[in-house]
């Protein structure tokens, strides 16, 4: 459609824009936020769905009144969500306000380490902990939190966490042990996850009453 029907796609992201602008209209006039979050799975495996050519013809305007908004709100923390790789999109975000990434999807080559060496601090990272390799055990969940937390959390601009949401084959004592493990690289010493307990089957069992 970008290419066979452009001036539908304007249409679409233009009303897109207008809807979200006044639907966000109240909450900014009386709740002061920390930061945004854009929603908008971009990329896969493969790379994203479409290249900085058509960002800059199609979206960067969009995002531009968005983001202008919330700054004069006070926002500072414009965050974007995609899984996949979306590394060829990197550049085009910072010009268009955007400057936290997440969550890094490691399946896809999003490594924190190397984002930050080609972009900089001025591109704030979160996420990047292969969720793979925490369902492994406590030896690979050891090799992936110490490769990547301490010389991103010495530069700073980074919020360390698994690369998506928890998957089921992580079981309670892995994850326990990667919470133990990141805790002490960020120096928390109370609120320790050993007192996390498994839920029972009657209370995690929904009722329909």
């Amino acid at each position: 459609m970008f290419y066979d029907q452009p001036a539908l796609v304007e249409e679409m992201l233009e009303f897109n824009t207008d809807f979200l602008l006044r639907l966000i209209e109240r909450a900014l006039n009386e709740i002061q936020f920390d930061y945004f979050n854009f929603f908008e799975d971009c990329a896969g495996k493969g790379g994203p769905l479409f290249g900085p050519a058509l960002f800059d013809r199609f979206f960067r305007r969009h995002y531009l009144r968005i983001i202008e908004r919330l700054q004069r709100a006070g926002i500072r923390s414009i965050w974007l969500d995609s899984d996949g790789d979306m590394e060829a999109l990197i550049p085009c975000r910072p010009d268009a306000g955007i400057n936290l990434l997440w969550p890094l999807e490691q399946a896809s080559g999003m490594d924190p380490r190397r984002l930050r060496k080609r972009f900089g601090k001025g591109l704030r990272l979160a996420g990047g902990l292969d969720k793979r390799e925490i369902a492994k055990g406590p030896e690979a969940i050891r090799r992936e939190v110490q490769a990547k937390i301490p010389p991103l959390l010495e530069e700073g601009g980074y919020i360390p966490h698994i690369d998506h949401s928890i998957p089921p084959n992580i079981s309670l004592d892995d994850m326990k042990y990667y919470m133990e493990l990141k805790w002490q690289l960020l120096g928390r010493t109370s609120g320790s996850p050993s007192q996390i307990s498994a839920p029972s089957v009657a209370a995690a069992k929904p009722t329909f009453e």
